[in-house]
């Protein structure tokens, strides 16, 4: 989800990069969705939804450096565009996921 990062990323970019990353939160959100156990969906799924709901934080900020024009989205030869798309498409799978157990979880 965190824009191109690399060395050669121009210094607006590396303002993106800090501004909206956080690795932290999208690695417990996987391990959260890797360890879902059916016995346990009532206490994992609130944790879930609130990292969603963080994650979906730090991809907006990504989507609105976008829109300022910090990332270099028209640019072939680096992955921003492809990996803001790709932002929006996994937080859909997220909140998806999180309305399904919401709505499930405790009949």
């Amino acid at each position: 989800m965190s824009p191109d990062c690399s060395p050669a990323s121009s210094s607006s970019c590396a303002g993106a990069c800090s501004a909206t990353s956080d690795p932290e939160s999208l690695s417990r959100i996987t391990r959260v969705f890797a360890d879902l156990d059916e016995d346990r969906l009532g206490d994992q799924a609130p944790e879930l939804c609130q990292l969603a709901d963080e994650v979906q934080g730090y991809r907006r900020r990504l989507a609105e450096e976008a829109e300022r024009g910090e990332l270099p989205l028209a640019d072939p030869g680096r992955p921003s565009g492809v990996l803001v798309i790709e932002a929006a498409r996994l937080m859909e799978e997220f909140q998806y996921t999180c309305d399904v157990l919401r709505h499930h979880v405790g009949r």
